[in-house]
């Protein structure tokens, strides 16, 4: 899809690994590539199929393992001011699996290293790839 190739070539002239598309009303609705969604005060924030994203195996999973780990979740906007004041971003896909962020635009998210609770759902990710990939066999 040409605004795939376009976003990524985009990102990599700026140093970014992913790019983030914003809607006209300021909000940022996905990657190039990948869902995207932030946590903050025990919340996983992430758009709602609504904005027209991609509704994502990953972020579908990401959603199920974050409600298990205790996380309340909200599928709604994420205003670029919101996302620049949050304390944990992480992008899904079925490539990068849950990758945390630790900058944005050049500032630095949170402590600029990843977050306890994106850890914890790429430690249960993983753990619920090995568990389906033992039943296949």
């Amino acid at each position: 899809h040409p605004s795939v190739y376009l976003g990524k070539r985009l990102a990599a002239q700026r140093g970014a690994f992913e790019g983030l598309y914003v809607n006209g009303r300021q909000q940022v609705t996905e990657g190039t590539t990948a869902n995207v969604a932030l946590i903050e005060r025990g919340m996983l924030v992430t758009p709602p199929l609504s904005a027209g994203i991609l509704s994502g195996v990953t972020r579908a999973v990401l959603l199920t393992l974050a409600r298990r780990l205790g996380l309340r979740v909200s599928e709604s906007p994420i205003p670029v001011t919101r996302l620049a004041r949050a304390r944990e971003v992480l992008l899904t896909s079925s490539t990068v699996e849950i990758l945390p962020v630790v900058t944005v635009n050049g500032r630095r998210v949170g402590t600029g290293t990843p977050g306890d609770a994106t850890r914890a759902l790429q430690t249960a990710y993983r753990a619920a790839v090995a568990r389906a990939l033992r039943r296949r066999r």
